[in-house]
């Protein structure tokens, strides 16, 4: 139920880090100056990093149980 649980907010941060109609990252572009498209596109990279290493480690927990 944990692993499920942790699989459903880890792709609900993915989302509201990488979407670029999500209202945190319309805000933080607005506040820093900065474009939204190039804002997403700086985040994207460890966005992906992130959320391979929790696939990765949800895999092999799941396994090991």
């Amino acid at each position: 139920m944990s692993l499920c649980f942790g699989a459903v907010l880890g792709g609900a941060v993915f989302r509201d880090q990488c979407s670029p109609i999500s209202d945190t990252t319309i805000l933080s572009a607005l506040a820093c100056g900065g474009d939204l498209m190039d804002h997403v596109t700086t985040q994207l990279p460890l966005a992906l990093g992130a959320a391979g290493l929790a696939a990765l480690a949800s895999t092999l927990l799941a396994l090991a149980a």
